[in-house]
């Protein structure tokens, strides 16, 4: 085991490098925050509003909305125990009010990242289950549905994206 003093014996005899002193990496650093599982409307709106505090104390590069942020309960295939009251397009409008709610916490400058999760997957699975003539028009999109354009989130598949080279941001399993 290397100690100091067998360092420093080893500069002595001449073992170590002549170069100098080796620089470490230069790493650029970037305050990331990962929001997953909201399941909206089935949220817990005061912990939401905790979020929110938060991110107007505390300020980020980057924004991690990682899966499962809409619940997509009336179109799931599972059997309904009761009716919500939101409704499909009620869960969407709730999704676009937190992303416009989301970019106007963060600002411009902060970058927004929207990974889908197995509960967006739903929507998916509802038009292909129901009306694949439709899943190929535009406007039936996750992202058209949520207008991700006008508030600047991107979207990413369930596969996720590279945070960095040795981190993937998925929803997983």
């Amino acid at each position: 085991m290397l100690n100091w003093s067998s360092v420093t014996g080893l500069e002595k005899e001449g073992l170590l490098p002549k170069e100098g002193i080796v620089s470490p990496p230069v790493f650029s650093l970037e305050k990331v925050l990962f929001i997953g599982d909201i399941h909206l409307p089935f949220h817990d709106p005061l912990v939401l509003e905790q979020v929110f505090i938060f991110l107007e104390n505390f300020k980020f590069d980057r924004i991690v909305v990682n899966g499962d942020l809409l619940d997509f309960y009336d179109i799931s295939r599972f059997i309904k125990k009761a009716d919500m009251g939101v409704g499909f397009d009620g869960e969407c409008e709730l999704g676009k009010l937190f992303f416009r709610r989301l970019r106007a916490t963060v600002g411009d400058e902060c970058r927004i990242d929207y990974t889908t999760g197995n509960h967006e997957i739903r929507f998916e699975h509802f038009l292909q289950g129901n009306a694949k003539s439709l899943e190929s028009i535009p406007c039936l999109t996750l992202g058209e549905l949520l207008e991700l354009d006008e508030t600047g989130v991107i979207l990413h598949p369930r596969s996720g994206f590279d945070l960095r080279s040795y981190f993937r941001a998925t929803h997983g399993e």
